[in-house]
């Protein structure tokens, strides 16, 4: 209730909470929200793949990962987007099975850093995507986030992993995520502060 701006990070960890909870017992989810194993490895990432990313976010970001990782993913593109950190694509695994690779392959496109997420245990396919990924794209230019715990646990731990993530992004340039600055008044017409539009702009008749 005390969060201000666009971009609310409490708002999107309360449903994963809720659902780990009524899957998982409360005092296992009470461990991952207070674990920073993986917060740790999301610092690491920062120091990492941040200097792939210009002063303005050129190159930007490729997220890789599926399943359970999927509401991380959704957060990190948009605190990325909506923070004015970089361009964010968004990939499911499994789909380089069938040609997404060709989003990282084309010379123009290898400006990208790679982030993958997992939970759980590695499979097979993962240890094979990451491998390509090393050799074709670089070392330095892809990380890995992989959660210890699963299923639900895994969910959440990741989530709050990348939030992590994009907050130290956003401070690395000096950006407070949580509340942009200096947005003109045209686009603050798109905003809705406590239900009214910003700006006064008419409805528009029926």
């Amino acid at each position: 209730s005390r969060e201000s701006g666009f971009i609310s990070f409490v708002g999107a960890a309360a449903p994963v909470v809720l659902f780990a909870c009524a899957t998982a017992s409360l005092d296992l989810v009470r461990d991952v929200i207070r674990s920073n194993a993986l917060i740790v490895q999301a610092e690491e990432a920062v120091s990492v793949l941040s200097d792939h990313f210009g002063p303005r976010g050129e190159g930007g970001l490729a997220v890789i990962g599926s399943d359970w990782c999927e509401p991380a993913m959704l957060d990190l593109e948009s605190k990325f987007v909506e923070g004015g950190l970089a361009p964010v694509t968004l990939h499911d695994s499994k789909d380089f099975s069938h040609g997404r690779f060709q989003s990282l392959s084309l010379e123009p496109v290898l400006s990208q850093a790679v982030l993958t997420l997992r939970t759980g245990q590695e499979t097979y396919y993962e240890h094979i995507l990451s491998r390509v990924l090393r050799k074709e794209v670089g070392d330095l230019r892809v990380v890995e986030l992989a959660a210890a715990t699963t299923e639900s646990l895994g969910m959440l731990e990741m989530l709050l992993a990348v939030q992590n993530f994009s907050v130290k992004i956003g401070t690395q340039r000096g950006i407070d995520i949580s509340k942009p600055k200096k947005i003109a008044r045209n686009w603050l017409q798109l905003y809705r502060w406590d239900s009214p539009l910003v700006g006064g702009i008419d409805a528009p008749e029926n």
